[in-house]
């Protein structure tokens, strides 16, 4: 009687995952490996690397890929858009704070696309005048310390001491020095902006060295953003939509 060869089922090429343990702060978290290792720049490279004899890092809870210097509140944030825990996710019941620490960490790990939906996210939101400065400068973005400066540049009566504590002193005489410039250039325009000129041209001009910096140090994520998915065939750019992406194959 012949003997019958056992088979064995195939595993998907899509929906079989990996996971990887965290240890964020006091937490582990396990979670689906596949999005830290298909669309961060960092991550990748991390999964990479040779690990020798020894047990990699990230398989068990007792033997976790640390998170150093990570608040646990942030990365819960960060794991809310990546992997939504309802379905549809709702982006619009995300809060500001949320999208703070998703931009936070997004920018950090080269989450290139996620740093560009958040900042997207943030800009349709109210941000508070210093905050958007704040804010620009840390993650690069000119186009909020653009809009920060011409707020307080149109804003009547001088700065309050904690505005200008905040923004820095030296931001704070620029402010000032926009004002005259608008001033004694179009007094109309400088007092009712709604109706007058576009004060952005006093703000650039006196802002030119940080906005360039920053347009330069934002361009650079936008250029890596392009350069990674143009490197990657069609299929894997398939392969590492995430949950909240237009491109997604629910809106196909």
């Amino acid at each position: 009687m012949a003997a019958t060869k056992t088979s064995f089922p195939k595993t998907d090429v899509s929906y079989y995952w990996e996971t990887v343990v965290f240890l964020v702060e006091d937490t582990v978290f396990k979670i689906p490996k596949y999005h830290f290792a298909k669309s961060s720049e960092v991550f990748e490279s991390m999964f990479s690397l040779p690990q020798g004899d020894k047990e990699a890092e990230g398989n068990t809870d007792a033997n976790p890929i640390r998170l150093e210097g990570i608040q646990a509140i942030d990365f819960r944030r960060f794991l809310k858009v990546l992997y939504p825990s309802q379905i549809p996710w709702r982006e619009d019941e995300t809060t500001m704070d949320e999208w703070k620490s998703i931009l936070k960490l997004a920018t950090l790990w080269r989450f290139l696309t996620l740093r560009k939906f958040a900042i997207d996210k943030l800009t349709s939101q109210e941000m508070d005048v210093t905050e958007r400065i704040l804010m620009g400068r840390e993650f690069s973005v000119s186009s909020w310390i653009k809009s920060g400066y011409s707020d307080l540049v149109s804003q009547d009566g001088p700065l309050s001491m904690e505005t200008a504590k905040s923004i820095g002193y030296e931001a704070a005489v620029r402010v000032f020095r926009a004002r005259e410039a608008a001033s004694r250039n179009n007094l109309k325009a400088y007092t009712n902006r709604r109706h007058g000129a576009d004060l952005g041209r006093y703000v650039e001009t006196e802002f030119a060295d940080e906005l360039s910096r920053a347009s330069k140090d934002g361009a650079v994520y936008q250029q890596e953003e392009e350069e990674t998915s143009s490197m990657q065939s069609p299929d894997r750019r398939c392969k590492v939509v995430l949950p909240w992406s237009s491109d997604s194959d629910d809106s196909a």
